[in-house]
C-alpha cells in the first residue's frame, strides 16, 4: 500500500505506518507471541539514510484513525516494512508504529522501555523516557 501511495506522489521522502490492534479482535497465536516478544526489543531503523537503533514503544506520536476512532497514541514497533520499504521505495526514513484500542494498555506498554529488567551493564534503555532521547548502551 505504501509503494502504491508513493507512486502517486512526485517525491516521497518518508513513510510512516501506524497500526491499531483491537484487543477484542481475533489474532493468531504466533502473532500474539511475536507482538509480546517484541514489546521490549531494540532494532534498527533508517532515518535520513542512516541506521539508528531505537526501542519498541518509544517515540510516541498522536495519529488520526478516522472520525469513528479519532486520534490515538502509537509507538515505534519493529514491523518488517521499516526494513524493506527504505530499500524498495528509496525513501530516506521509514517508521512503523503500533497502538492498542485500549488506552491504558497502550500507555502501560509505552512505559516498558524505561524499566530495566537486566543489570545495567547488560541492558539497553530508551533514554527518551528519562530525558535525552535515543538508545544508550547499558
Amino acid at each position: 500500500m505504501a509503494s502504491l501511495a508513493g507512486q502517486s506522489l512526485d517525491v516521497t521522502k518518508s513513510v510512516d505506518i501506524s497500526i491499531m490492534l483491537g484487543l477484542g479482535d481475533r489474532h493468531g497465536k504466533a502473532a500474539v507471541e511475536w507482538t509480546v516478544d517484541n514489546l521490549l526489543s531494540t532494532y534498527q531503523v533508517m532515518e535520513n539514510h542512516c541506521l539508528r537503533t531505537v526501542a519498541s514503544f518509544s517515540a510516541g506520536s498522536s495519529v488520526p484513525f478516522g472520525r469513528k476512532i479519532g486520534r490515538k497514541k502509537v509507538y515505534r514497533f519493529p514491523f518488517s516494512d521499516q526494513s524493506t520499504l527504505s530499500h524498495t521505495m528509496g525513501v530516506s526514513t521509514v517508521s512503523t508504529r503500533l497502538g492498542f484500542d485500549s488506552i491504558p494498555l497502550t500507555s502501560i506498554s509505552s512505559k516498558m522501555p524505561c524499566i530495566r529488567i537486566a543489570p545495567p551493564a547488560e541492558s539497553q534503555m530508551d533514554t527518551e523516557c528519562c530525558g535525552s532521547g535515543g538508545i544508550s548502551p547499558g
